[in-house]
């Protein structure tokens, strides 16, 4: 495989319909024709998706629908997509403008439970809402003049703030 990435694992995915959560993330394992996704709790726990990417990431967000997504960086292209893995269908391309150094689904809870993903790149952070109306990332920070150019070795986004409802936002 070319790469492997985790989703968040966040303590299993969402159940939106009670808010409860259950069994675990999924394990994307890429390759150059193809991408496999791991679940440890169901049957077959793999499948394979004609989908060749330098990397790609799970997310562990469900809807009522039992939706789970899949975000594919193409790396010689240039370019992010998102697939919805049940109807195996493109959500939405992404053509990248600059090198992507880290990307990350996040939790449900970081954006109302919509589908967000952070961007680090060499400019700077962003979120990315592949489901939004205009699908366009929104910089969240942006390298200070001593960091320009420099190479991101490790990127952690922060925890829990304590808060509860829409204040944990």
């Amino acid at each position: 495989p070319a790469t492997r990435h985790y989703g968040g694992n966040r303590g299993g995915l969402p159940d939106f319909s009670g808010i409860d959560r259950f069994g675990v993330g999924g394990i994307a394992i890429c390759g150059a024709e193809k991408t496999v996704v791991f679940h440890d709790n169901v049957e077959p726990p793999a499948l394979t998706y004609p989908i060749g990417a330098s990397g790609a990431v799970v997310s562990d967000q469900m809807d009522d629908e039992g939706s789970e997504f899949l975000c594919c960086f193409m790396a010689k292209e240039g370019r992010m997509v998102v697939f919805e893995l049940q109807s195996r269908t493109v959500v939405v391309e992404l053509q990248m403008t600059t090198k992507l150094n880290f990307w990350r689904f996040l939790p449900p809870e970081a954006a109302e439970n919509s589908l967000c993903y952070m961007l680090v790149t060499p400019v700077g952070g962003f979120h990315w809402m592949p489901l939004e109306e205009t699908p366009r990332p929104h910089q969240v920070w942006k390298r200070g003049s001593e960091l320009q150019g420099k190479k991101v070795v490790s990127y952690e986004e922060g925890g829990s703030n304590g808060l509860d409802g829409s204040d944990i936002l």
